[in-house]
């Protein structure tokens, strides 16, 4: 009775099964590094990191998500907060864009509304602080630059800062946390700037 000859491939599959899962997995990374990771100088990585602000979101999407999943928990005053900032940021454009229609006195009118949305977002955020969310360094970043624009006195734009980097001592501090409060407002009455 004759024997049957072996398959050739099937028998170096079998003998190096080892070697070519490694193989298989190390393609897969160097695939994932090449086109899966984004550069530095691509879009999707420089974006967000144009302005603090460009982070606050449009309404109705991620920040509202994350609300309703960590509800009761202290990362839900720091949403609460983000919400805030982002109202914030939208009566903010509005007043420049009234300022730059030339019609003054309703954007004084919506300067007080503004102020509101960064008061209760430094309300929000420093709840989440006082819970022991310190490991957030959006939550703290944010916290700084929510001072910064309502000028606080200096000594407690400080603490904040301190705070920022007792935490993260190896971050360098965002551009618009650098200075002292209220460098960056047109306003000494209330900080409203463009967020272009």
């Amino acid at each position: 009775m004759e024997e049957a000859t072996p398959n050739p491939v099937k028998t170096i599959f079998v003998r190096y099964k080892l070697l070519f899962i490694i193989y298989g997995v190390a393609i897969l990374f160097a695939l994932w590094e090449v086109f899966g990771v984004p550069s530095e100088n691509s879009q999707m990585m420089k974006g967000p990191k144009d302005h603090l602000m460009a982070n606050v979101d449009e309404e109705g999407s991620y920040y509202d998500f994350q609300r309703t999943k960590f509800e009761g928990r202290p990362e839900a005053d720091y949403l609460e907060g983000m919400s805030e900032l982002r109202k914030y940021k939208a009566a903010s454009e509005q007043i420049n864009a009234l300022r730059t229609e030339g019609k003054q006195a309703e954007a004084t009118a919506l300067i007080e509304g503004a102020r509101g949305h960064l008061e209760k977002a430094r309300e929000h955020f420093e709840s989440a602080i006082e819970r022991g969310v310190v490991s957030n360094e959006d939550l703290l970043g944010y916290h700084c630059y929510t001072l910064k624009l309502l000028n606080v006195p200096d000594e407690e734009y400080q603490v904040s800062l301190q705070r920022f980097r007792k935490n993260f001592p190896l971050m360098q501090l965002p551009v618009e946390l650098q200075g002292q409060p209220g460098t960056q407002s047109p306003n000494p009455n209330m900080a409203t700037r463009a967020y272009e």
